[in-house]
């Protein structure tokens, strides 16, 4: 989706609040998009966000454990970053 590009452009500029709403975005648009939540995720995460950063992640790894192609691309780099955010069992504990 183009809306991940531009989110990503922005975060390069330090446009954070813009970032947010691009990757927000796909997110409304296409519910069961994995990459959309963990790009959310991981806006959130730079911005601080911890529970909603751990909560949009979650919803990506249950996202990409039902599909094997996301399963391959995401699950590694969303477990990584739940336990950055202490939440290694990505169940919010």
């Amino acid at each position: 989706m183009a809306w991940h590009g531009l989110g990503q452009c922005l975060e390069k500029k330090g446009l954070h609040d813009e970032a947010m709403a691009a990757h927000g975005r796909p997110t409304e648009l296409k519910p069961d998009d994995t990459r959309a939540w963990f790009f959310l995720g991981m806006v959130h995460r730079d911005r601080g966000e911890n529970e909603a950063a751990a909560e949009a992640l979650r919803r990506a790894l249950a996202l990409a454990s039902a599909d094997p192609e996301a399963e391959a691309l995401y699950v590694e780099s969303i477990q990584e970053a739940l336990v950055r955010l202490g939440r290694p069992s990505g169940d919010g504990s």
